[in-house]
């Protein structure tokens, strides 16, 4: 087995395609899809702009707590022109954690490969190390990523 195989295999390993693809959600899907008491803001017809946390639904109404002093926003889910919700950015952490430590495991394994000293190895051996070396960089890197990403916060469209 060539080292260029050994490499392209580790790629493979690293970076697998599902090949899939989601339906973009809709308005109500992603309405039903709220959890009560998560930060939401909301833009409305009217260039109505509300943030606050989601008490639920009634009828066709979303309910939202602006302030814990006031009554209930009602804001009716058909007027809705965009919705986003409070997110923390653990998966996108953990997906770039991921990616870099991948590619910094396989630039480790060519390293180690073309660069060693005398350094031979037969093909199980390569293949075993070409794939274990950048699966271990990149799942130390997901965690890391999880990790400092979990404390990052932001807002996340949820619609459109």
């Amino acid at each position: 087995m060539t080292r260029a195989s050994v490499c392209v295999m580790a790629l493979i390993a690293v970076f697998p395609s599902d090949g899939s693809a989601q339906a973009a959600p809709t308005r109500e899907s992603s309405v039903d899809a709220l959890e009560t008491g998560q930060p939401v803001r909301v833009r409305a017809a009217d260039a109505l702009s509300i943030e606050g946390v989601f008490l639920g639904l009634e009828g066709q109404d979303m309910l939202l707590s602006v302030t814990p002093a006031e009554q209930a926003q009602r804001i009716p889910v058909d007027r809705l022109e965009a919705l986003w919700v409070r997110t923390r950015a653990t998966k996108k952490g953990a997906v770039i954690g991921a990616i870099s430590g991948g590619v910094l495991g396989i630039a480790a394994v060519i390293s180690v490969l073309y660069t060693g000293p005398g350094f031979e190895i037969s093909g199980s051996e390569a293949l075993g190390f070409g794939l274990l070396v950048p699966a271990f960089f990149a799942g130390t890197g997901a965690v890391s990523g999880a990790l400092i990403g979990s404390q990052v916060r932001g807002w996340s469209p949820a619609w459109p």
